[in-house]
Protein backbone atom coordinates (compact mmCIF):
# COMPACT_ATOMS: atom_id res chain seq x y z
CA UNK A 1 0.00 0.00 0.00
CA UNK A 2 0.95 3.31 -1.02
CA UNK A 3 1.11 6.75 0.48
CA UNK A 4 -0.20 9.30 -1.02
CA UNK A 5 1.22 13.01 0.35
CA UNK A 6 -1.77 15.41 0.23
CA UNK A 7 -0.08 19.13 -0.40
CA UNK A 8 -1.74 21.79 1.34
CA UNK A 9 -1.58 25.28 -0.21
CA UNK A 10 -0.99 28.21 2.14
CA UNK A 11 -2.89 31.66 1.93
CA UNK A 12 -1.58 35.07 1.84
CA UNK A 13 -0.22 36.06 5.37
CA UNK A 14 -2.25 39.11 7.06
CA UNK A 15 1.40 41.55 5.99
CA UNK A 16 1.47 40.19 2.36
CA UNK A 17 -2.28 41.22 1.76
CA UNK A 18 -1.75 44.68 3.54
CA UNK A 19 1.55 45.16 1.26
CA UNK A 20 -0.51 44.00 -2.12
CA UNK A 21 -3.25 46.31 -0.84
CA UNK A 22 -0.73 48.68 -0.62
CA UNK A 23 0.92 48.71 -3.37
CA UNK A 24 -2.83 48.69 -5.60
CA UNK A 25 -3.85 51.71 -3.72
CA UNK A 26 -0.88 53.38 -5.19
CA UNK A 27 -0.74 52.41 -8.63
CA UNK A 28 -4.48 53.44 -8.77
CA UNK A 29 -4.46 57.17 -6.31
CA UNK A 30 -1.69 58.13 -8.06
CA UNK A 31 -2.97 58.29 -11.67
CA UNK A 32 -5.91 59.76 -10.37
CA UNK A 33 -4.76 61.86 -8.66
CA UNK A 34 -2.64 63.36 -12.14
CA UNK A 35 -6.17 63.34 -13.77
CA UNK A 36 -7.59 65.05 -11.50
CA UNK A 37 -4.87 68.40 -11.02
CA UNK A 38 -4.63 67.95 -15.02
CA UNK A 39 -8.75 68.87 -15.22
CA UNK A 40 -8.08 71.85 -12.72
CA UNK A 41 -5.19 72.75 -14.60
CA UNK A 42 -7.19 72.76 -17.89
CA UNK A 43 -9.70 75.36 -16.62
CA UNK A 44 -7.14 77.39 -15.48
CA UNK A 45 -5.79 77.39 -19.18
CA UNK A 46 -9.22 78.08 -20.85
CA UNK A 47 -9.56 80.69 -18.09
CA UNK A 48 -6.35 82.63 -19.28
CA UNK A 49 -7.43 81.71 -23.18
CA UNK A 50 -10.90 83.49 -22.54
CA UNK A 51 -9.35 86.13 -20.19
CA UNK A 52 -7.31 87.31 -23.23
CA UNK A 53 -9.67 87.23 -25.61
CA UNK A 54 -11.83 89.52 -24.08
CA UNK A 55 -9.39 91.70 -23.23
CA UNK A 56 -8.08 92.00 -26.80
CA UNK A 57 -12.04 92.32 -28.22
CA UNK A 58 -12.09 95.42 -26.23
CA UNK A 59 -8.90 96.41 -27.80
CA UNK A 60 -9.93 95.92 -31.31
CA UNK A 61 -13.12 97.34 -30.79
CA UNK A 62 -11.56 100.85 -29.91
CA UNK A 63 -9.35 100.75 -32.72
CA UNK A 64 -12.33 99.69 -34.78
CA UNK A 65 -13.63 103.19 -33.90
CA UNK A 66 -11.21 104.84 -34.46
CA UNK A 67 -10.39 103.78 -37.68
CA UNK A 68 -14.12 104.56 -38.57
CA UNK A 69 -14.00 107.74 -37.45
CA UNK A 70 -10.62 108.63 -39.64
CA UNK A 71 -12.80 107.54 -42.51
CA UNK A 72 -15.55 109.62 -42.21
CA UNK A 73 -13.18 112.77 -41.61
CA UNK A 74 -14.75 113.26 -38.61
CA UNK A 75 -12.67 113.41 -34.49
CA UNK A 76 -10.59 110.29 -34.12
CA UNK A 77 -11.99 109.99 -30.68
CA UNK A 78 -15.66 110.57 -31.56
CA UNK A 79 -18.24 108.65 -29.34
CA UNK A 80 -14.90 107.97 -26.68
CA UNK A 81 -14.05 111.11 -25.72
CA UNK A 82 -17.67 112.10 -23.20
CA UNK A 83 -17.89 108.67 -22.52
CA UNK A 84 -14.19 106.57 -21.78
CA UNK A 85 -12.82 109.96 -21.72
CA UNK A 86 -14.10 113.38 -19.98
CA UNK A 87 -14.92 115.72 -23.00
CA UNK A 88 -11.68 117.19 -23.52
CA UNK A 89 -10.17 114.44 -23.67
CA UNK A 90 -7.59 114.91 -20.30
CA UNK A 91 -8.77 111.72 -18.22
CA UNK A 92 -10.06 108.60 -18.75
CA UNK A 93 -13.94 107.40 -17.45
CA UNK A 94 -15.02 104.47 -16.36
CA UNK A 95 -16.93 102.60 -18.99
CA UNK A 96 -17.99 99.48 -21.30
CA UNK A 97 -17.82 98.17 -24.39
CA UNK A 98 -20.43 95.24 -26.01
CA UNK A 99 -19.55 93.90 -29.66
CA UNK A 100 -23.27 92.83 -29.72
CA UNK A 101 -24.66 96.11 -29.54
CA UNK A 102 -21.17 97.38 -32.04
CA UNK A 103 -23.90 98.37 -35.04
CA UNK A 104 -25.69 100.88 -32.78
CA UNK A 105 -24.70 104.65 -33.01
CA UNK A 106 -22.79 104.28 -29.99
CA UNK A 107 -21.00 101.40 -30.75
CA UNK A 108 -21.82 99.80 -28.25
CA UNK A 109 -20.06 101.79 -25.28
CA UNK A 110 -21.72 102.62 -22.28
CA UNK A 111 -20.30 105.09 -19.55
CA UNK A 112 -20.26 103.14 -15.96
CA UNK A 113 -22.17 106.74 -14.97
CA UNK A 114 -23.28 106.52 -11.26
CA UNK A 115 -23.39 102.41 -11.53
CA UNK A 116 -20.49 100.91 -9.04
CA UNK A 117 -17.44 99.75 -10.95
CA UNK A 118 -17.49 96.04 -9.72
CA UNK A 119 -21.45 95.84 -11.48
CA UNK A 120 -20.31 98.15 -14.54
CA UNK A 121 -17.75 95.73 -15.38
CA UNK A 122 -19.17 92.48 -14.77
CA UNK A 123 -19.55 90.30 -17.72
CA UNK A 124 -22.63 87.93 -18.15
CA UNK A 125 -22.63 84.48 -20.55
CA UNK A 126 -24.73 83.40 -22.23
CA UNK A 127 -25.13 79.03 -23.71
CA UNK A 128 -25.82 78.93 -27.04
CA UNK A 129 -24.34 75.88 -27.91
CA UNK A 130 -25.51 71.93 -26.77
CA UNK A 131 -23.59 71.41 -23.69
CA UNK A 132 -22.14 74.51 -23.38
CA UNK A 133 -19.87 74.30 -26.37
CA UNK A 134 -20.95 78.39 -27.44
CA UNK A 135 -20.14 80.61 -24.96
CA UNK A 136 -20.75 84.16 -25.55
CA UNK A 137 -19.68 86.68 -23.53
CA UNK A 138 -20.83 90.34 -23.19
CA UNK A 139 -23.27 92.77 -20.93
CA UNK A 140 -25.83 94.11 -23.08
CA UNK A 141 -26.65 91.35 -25.70
CA UNK A 142 -28.75 91.95 -29.64
CA UNK A 143 -31.85 90.23 -29.53
CA UNK A 144 -31.13 87.74 -32.01
CA UNK A 145 -29.25 86.23 -29.40
CA UNK A 146 -31.69 87.24 -25.86
CA UNK A 147 -34.16 85.39 -28.19
CA UNK A 148 -32.55 82.28 -28.74
CA UNK A 149 -30.51 81.02 -26.04
CA UNK A 150 -31.14 77.40 -24.37
CA UNK A 151 -30.12 79.80 -21.18
CA UNK A 152 -30.76 82.94 -19.78
CA UNK A 153 -27.33 85.03 -19.51
CA UNK A 154 -25.92 85.15 -16.34
CA UNK A 155 -22.96 86.51 -14.60
CA UNK A 156 -20.01 85.13 -15.60
CA UNK A 157 -16.81 84.78 -13.69
CA UNK A 158 -15.28 87.28 -15.41
CA UNK A 159 -14.87 91.49 -15.39
CA UNK A 160 -13.39 93.49 -17.61
CA UNK A 161 -12.25 96.84 -16.98
CA UNK A 162 -11.28 99.77 -19.60
CA UNK A 163 -9.04 102.44 -19.26
CA UNK A 164 -8.24 104.68 -21.99
CA UNK A 165 -5.65 107.76 -21.11
CA UNK A 166 -4.14 110.46 -22.89
CA UNK A 167 -0.83 109.76 -23.25
CA UNK A 168 -0.02 112.93 -25.15
CA UNK A 169 -0.15 115.07 -21.68
CA UNK A 170 2.94 112.92 -20.48
CA UNK A 171 4.78 114.24 -23.10
CA UNK A 172 3.84 117.87 -22.53
CA UNK A 173 3.99 117.26 -18.82
CA UNK A 174 8.17 116.33 -19.63
CA UNK A 175 8.46 119.55 -20.69
CA UNK A 176 9.53 122.06 -18.25
CA UNK A 177 9.48 124.97 -21.20
CA UNK A 178 5.93 123.31 -21.95
CA UNK A 179 6.81 124.06 -25.46
CA UNK A 180 4.00 122.51 -27.61
CA UNK A 181 4.89 119.20 -29.28
CA UNK A 182 4.48 120.39 -32.68
CA UNK A 183 6.69 123.46 -32.31
CA UNK A 184 9.69 120.24 -31.09
CA UNK A 185 9.48 118.82 -34.22
CA UNK A 186 8.73 115.37 -32.51
CA UNK A 187 5.05 115.06 -34.09
CA UNK A 188 1.75 116.97 -35.44
CA UNK A 189 -0.42 117.27 -32.59
CA UNK A 190 -4.45 116.10 -34.41
CA UNK A 191 -6.74 119.50 -33.89
CA UNK A 192 -8.32 117.87 -30.74
CA UNK A 193 -5.11 118.33 -29.27
CA UNK A 194 -4.91 114.56 -28.68
CA UNK A 195 -2.50 112.76 -30.92
CA UNK A 196 -2.10 108.94 -28.80
CA UNK A 197 -4.16 107.30 -25.91
CA UNK A 198 -3.66 104.58 -24.29
CA UNK A 199 -6.08 101.76 -24.21
CA UNK A 200 -5.12 99.04 -21.30
CA UNK A 201 -8.48 96.28 -20.69
CA UNK A 202 -7.69 94.05 -17.58
CA UNK A 203 -10.00 91.38 -17.01
CA UNK A 204 -9.99 89.67 -13.62
CA UNK A 205 -11.92 86.47 -12.36
CA UNK A 206 -11.38 84.07 -9.24
CA UNK A 207 -11.13 80.00 -9.50
CA UNK A 208 -11.26 77.80 -6.63
CA UNK A 209 -10.36 81.28 -4.78
CA UNK A 210 -7.75 82.25 -6.63
CA UNK A 211 -7.61 85.49 -7.88
CA UNK A 212 -6.09 85.75 -11.27
CA UNK A 213 -6.05 88.88 -14.28
CA UNK A 214 -4.37 89.44 -17.98
CA UNK A 215 -3.81 92.89 -19.02
CA UNK A 216 -3.87 94.06 -22.47
CA UNK A 217 -2.67 97.61 -23.36
CA UNK A 218 -1.71 99.15 -26.39
CA UNK A 219 -1.16 102.73 -27.76
CA UNK A 220 -3.19 104.01 -30.53
CA UNK A 221 -2.43 107.38 -32.89
CA UNK A 222 -4.16 109.90 -34.61
CA UNK A 223 -2.52 109.27 -37.67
Amino acid sequence: MQNVRIKKNNGFSLLETIVAISILMITIVGPLSLASKGIVFADYVKDEITGFYLAQESVEAIKNIIDTNKKNNIDWLDGIKGVCMTGNGDNGVPCRIDIWKFNEPNYGIVGCGAEPEEICNKLKVVDVGSGSTIRLYGRDFSANILNNPQHPPVDSIFSRKITIRNVTNDYLAMDPVKIPVSERGLLTLDPSGIDEINVSVEVSWTRTGNPRSITVSENLFSI
